[in-house]
């Protein structure tokens, strides 16, 4: 009877194990693929991001911590991206466009190439979209940038084809640089209203 007893409790013990190491591994059941988990491991939101050092479209070096009192929206995208980039882009240029004159004054757009992509190839992508007054383009400029993007919470891997593989979420910081909410999946028009709920 008691061996029966504990035979019994064995499938038990073993889901509690298991649903225990899969809350672990997933964050709590929020991280259920490695750019969610890079996401999520630096920690919960709101929270402190590191300065990321850049090299402008224009050739000028910059620092996202320095915000202007500002908001910022962050993407990461490179110029030999092929479909997903271009698809992101579209995505935040549809935010861009939602927000209206919210973008420049209140809020900054930040696209950081994780390639980094020359200052004039960047320009010719500026370009492209109209020069839009408040959306930055830019490479990141740092010699441990792996690390970097770690501490942000994006995942960047150079694969052997020399692509890259990345995530396409959108982060929105705060003027004090802190990150306050990553948009992931989500339409244009969607996204614009929260950020604008964001702003108030």
């Amino acid at each position: 009877m008691k061996r029966t007893g504990l035979r019994g409790l064995l499938p038990l013990v073993c889901v509690t194990g298991w649903t225990a190491l899969l809350a672990v591994w997933t964050y709590g059941g929020t991280a259920f693929t490695s750019f969610s988990a890079a996401a999520a491991a630096p920690g919960p939101l709101p929270r402190a991001t590191p300065e990321l050092r850049l090299v402008g479209s224009d050739g000028q070096p910059r620092t996202l911590a320095a915000s202007s009192g500002r908001w910022r929206l962050v993407n990461f995208f490179y110029l030999s991206c092929t479909g997903v980039c271009q698809a992101n882009t579209a995505r935040i240029e549809g935010v861009r466009e939602e927000l209206g004159d919210l973008v420049g004054p209140r809020l900054e757009i930040v696209s950081v190439s994780v390639d980094s992509d020359p200052p004039e190839r960047l320009a010719e992508l500026r370009r492209l979209y109209g020069d839009p007054p408040g959306w930055t383009f830019a490479s990141l400029a740092d010699p441990d940038a792996a690390r970097t993007y770690e501490r942000f919470g994006v995942l960047v891997v150079r694969r052997p084809d020399g692509l890259v593989n990345h995530g396409t979420d959108l982060y929105l910081l705060d003027p004090d640089s802190r990150l306050v909410r990553i948009f992931g999946a989500g339409d244009a028009r969607s996204i614009a209203a929260r950020i604008r709920d964001a702003l108030r």
